[in-house]
């Protein structure tokens, strides 16, 4: 089995993927998480993809036109949740961003020694 898609996105990949994604943000909402339609979303056409591959062995391909419309809207969605009030609280959290960017230093090395 190959990790790239194996062919060009059809429509029934596409919908599969829309509708996993769908799915997923429709019981993230339900449940109550964060940002449901983006961590929901991504676990349901996750689950898809995954299990689409398990089954059949082939991956499924996505439009990368759409895909670039949805990482604007995502982009904007994260955007819209910063306010005066959320940038107030930064001074508070000089620990976390030390030790954040830490580990993202010793992953980026890891990642380059692998």
């Amino acid at each position: 089995m190959t990790s790239e898609p194996t062919g060009r996105p059809t429509i029934a990949s596409t919908s599969m993927l829309l509708g996993g994604g769908l799915v997923g943000a429709v019981a993230a909402t339900w449940a109550g998480l964060p940002m449901p339609a983006l961590m929901g979303g991504l676990f349901g056409s996750a689950l898809v993809a995954i299990g689409t591959a398990k089954r059949t062995g082939r991956v499924l391909a996505f439009p990368q036109k759409l895909r670039w419309a949805f990482v604007a809207l995502i982009g904007a969605m994260i955007g819209t949740g910063f306010s005066p009030e959320l940038l107030s609280g930064v001074p508070g959290l000089w620990l976390s961003f030390a030790v954040l960017a830490l580990l993202v230093g010793v992953l980026q090395t890891a990642g380059y020694l692998v």
